[in-house]
């Protein structure tokens, strides 16, 4: 249980959002299941390979591309995006004022659903690949996953996100 407090505190304490989704160990951060090299202004690894040089902790830019190359990823935000559109477009259907009742309605608001399929994409698919794939592989008892989940990402950065992001679309589109 103390090393898993240990990942509690390096989640805490890391200074950029995006590696906080990625396990100290995995290559991303440290490379090829190594520990994070801290402070280190390095431009290239042992290996010639090209490093982004990040205080404290030295990023494998060759991993973070493989990261975002992974067609799960996509499948993710496609999933996302999809649910997003049909659970707006459903809810519109059932509140809208329209006499005549349909998919999609009559008096569809479809900046409001290009808001919420954006954000069902990057955020609910894209954001949260990476949040889920930390919590698997850095924990292993599922009740301190679910904790984590529920007490610390989801209010710390799903409500904000979704509070600050939809209605930034929205105004983006109606404008």
């Amino acid at each position: 249980m103390h090393h898993n407090m240990r990942k509690v505190a390096l989640l805490l304490s890391l200074p950029r959002a995006a590696l906080a989704f990625a396990p100290p160990t995995s290559p991303i951060v440290g490379g090829a299941g190594r520990p994070p090299t801290v402070g280190s202004t390095r431009r290239y690894s042992d290996t010639g390979q090209l490093r982004l040089a990040l205080s404290p902790i030295d990023i494998d830019a060759n991993a973070l591309v493989e990261q975002f190359s992974d067609p799960l990823l996509y499948e993710h935000m496609a999933t996302g995006a999809a649910l997003a559109f049909a659970g707006d477009v459903i809810a519109q259907s059932l509140l809208s004022e329209s006499e005549q009742k349909s998919i999609p309605p009559s008096d569809w608001d479809v900046a409001r659903t290009s808001a919420f399929v954006t954000f069902g994409a990057l955020y609910t698919g894209g954001a949260q690949h990476f949040v889920f794939a930390f919590l698997n592989d850095s924990f292993s008892e599922p009740l301190l996953r679910l904790c984590l989940a529920q007490f610390f990402f989801i209010p710390f950065c799903y409500y904000p996100t979704f509070l600050l992001m939809v209605p930034f679309l929205r105004a983006g589109w109606e404008g």
